[in-house]
């Protein structure tokens, strides 16, 4: 016995609260009636267009196609919609070839709004269904065209009006996080503004998955990798709006980016720490470096410590020993993990690592201080003992002259050229390929004022100590060391500053000696070589420190 089903479609959600979807079901009685069968299933498509086929392509109809082939909805059965444009509003030719495939395999169309039946058992209704079907199908099309345009041409409008300062959007989701419309105004609000200056802060130093863990222990809002992620692209926090047209690739609607309204929502931080984000963010991936781990990693050395005796990498083991109910941080050979016949380096329990940079800091300060109580050339001195400047630099107060004020200003500056830039590399894929003169040169001009400020700040910053920490001796590092962002400052200086140590412990004598190199090229540049036959017990006494388990009680 033949079944009947019903398709139900609209193309747009917002239709869901009209009449839409109520007038094509309530029409489905009158087939019901006329016909004396009663609907078997209803299949719905909310918010699928028929335009470029979509629905017979990823909808729901597309279903109702596959049961068709594989013989679910069988000849003889009926397919109820409300007309032919709810099945198809593509171009003629291809709406045509959709329904007839449908009509071959036995299945008749049935239209509530005429009452008419499409079927293909009868041949001399063939050229009458072939007529009707396709002024159908060409006026859908056409109304589907004619609405596409206006949409278009609305969203250029509204498009320009947000280039001249003009609010086009005042409520709903798409008005960033941290904003408000008050009185047809963008206005700030501070609370969430802070929030959102204090993640991008965090993820100068963590990971993002730390930087989100952290920024949700304080934040009104839930945040996720993914919305971090959709916010930087977005580039709202700096003041852009992203334009985007639509594409369809095999029946998929894709937004394709086309650029940035730059200046049109308030800046919530500023370009200078948006793009200190992006590049360090990019280096991390670039050297795979991940984040902070947990409060419990005290691993200040991390992705910089090697082994002294084979050159391999030091892995930092947190729970290396356990002894009496305290864990004992260590550092392992990894080419001894590997193959124990080609490193025979003992194992470095953390804290005489950790003394012995306290150690070379010490003797550092001693230097600096001979040398400022004989007068003696600093750069000079260093020259004699292969001490680099920068490095020296952790124990040096800063400079008297104050270029801060110099770098976060033309910080400001790039940052704002940077988005110009990016703005204007996308947009210029809408030339195909035939760009215009004038566009190049604006191009190239930015470009080139990218670079220049690019020397300048890196000037300055070169003449300037180092803003990330500033340490005047070892007690600063002690400071630091306390905390779990002091840490990651100070493992965030050793990596900005291609500092790298090279450790070994002997077990029998006790002797631990550390090397502090900095990487110039394909070389290291021996900054201190210190050595000590430091304590089994209370190692880091001589700086008024108990061990690291008492510290921070690391209990098993």
């Amino acid at each position: 016995m033949p079944a009947a089903y019903a398709y139900i479609r609209y193309s747009r959600a917002v239709q869901q609260t009209g009449d839409s979807e109520d007038r094509q079901f309530t029409a489905l009685e009158l087939f019901e009636h006329t016909i004396g069968m009663a609907i078997a299933e209803v299949v719905y498509d909310r918010g699928k267009s028929a335009f470029r086929g979509d629905n017979a392509k990823t909808g729901k109809f597309k279903e109702i196609l596959n049961r068709i082939e594989q013989g679910g909805i069988q000849k003889g059965d009926y397919l109820v919609v409300e007309s032919i444009d709810r099945i198809t509003r593509q171009r003629v030719l291809d709406g045509v070839e959709l329904l007839q495939g449908i009509l071959k395999k036995g299945i008749n169309i049935y239209t509530t709004t005429d009452q008419k039946t499409y079927s293909y058992n009868d041949p001399s209704k063939d050229f009458e269904n072939l007529l009707m079907i396709s002024l159908i199908a060409k006026r859908a099309n056409e109304e589907s065209e004619t609405k596409s345009n206006r949409l278009l041409s609305s969203w250029k409008k509204r498009r320009e009006k947000a280039k001249s300062g003009g609010i086009i959007i005042t409520k709903g989701n798409s008005i960033p996080y941290g904003l408000r419309v008050v009185n047809g105004q963008f206005t700030i609000d501070e609370d969430e503004q802070k929030e959102i200056n204090r993640l991008f802060e965090s993820l100068l130093i963590y990971g993002l998955n730390t930087a989100v863990k952290k920024v949700n222990q304080y934040s009104k809002k839930v945040w996720h990798n993914a919305t971090v992620t959709k916010l930087i692209s977005s580039k709202s926090v700096i003041g852009c709006l992203a334009t985007n047209r639509m594409e369809y690739i095999n029946g998929k609607a894709k937004k394709i980016p086309t650029g940035f309204i730059e200046n049109y929502y308030p800046q919530l931080i500023s370009p200078a720490l948006f793009y200190q984000v992006i590049d360090k963010m990019k280096e991390r991936k670039a050297k795979n470096y991940n984040g902070r781990r947990t409060e419990q990693d005290f691993n200040i050395f991390k992705n910089q410590i090697f082994c002294f005796s084979c050159g391999g990498k030091l892995y930092y083991d947190h729970r290396g020993s356990r002894y009496k109910g305290k864990i004992y941080p260590y550092f392992k050979c990894n080419t001894k993990r590997l193959n124990p016949r080609e490193c025979g380096t003992d194992n470095i329990r953390f804290e005489y690592i950790f003394g012995l940079l306290l150690k070379g800091l010490e003797k550092l300060k001693k230097v600096s201080d001979v040398w400022s109580l004989l007068d003696i050339d600093e750069g000079e001195a260093g020259k004699n003992n292969r001490l680099n400047v920068q490095f020296s630099g952790l124990l040096r107060r800063p400079s008297s002259i104050d270029t801060n004020a110099q770098v976060e200003q033309k910080s400001a500056e790039l940052g704002q050229l940077r988005t110009t830039y990016e703005n204007l590399s996308i947009s210029i894929r809408a030339f195909s390929g035939k760009i215009p003169l004038p566009v190049m040169q604006q191009l190239s001009e930015v470009e080139t004022k990218i670079e220049e400020l690019t020397q300048e700040i890196e000037a300055l910053e070169a003449a300037s100590p180092s803003a990330a920490i500033n340490i005047d001796d070892y007690k600063t590092i002690i400071d630091l060391f306390m905390t779990e962002e002091g840490r990651a400052k100070i493992n965030t200086f050793f990596k900005e500053n291609d500092i790298v140590f090279y450790a070994e412990h002997h077990k029998q004598s006790t002797l631990s000696q550390l090397k502090i190199a900095r990487v110039v090229g394909d070389t290291n540049e021996e900054l201190i070589h210190t050595s000590a036959f430091l304590p089994k017990k209370q190692i880091l006494k001589a700086w008024n420190l108990t061990d690291l388990q008492d510290m921070f009680d690391l209990s098993v």
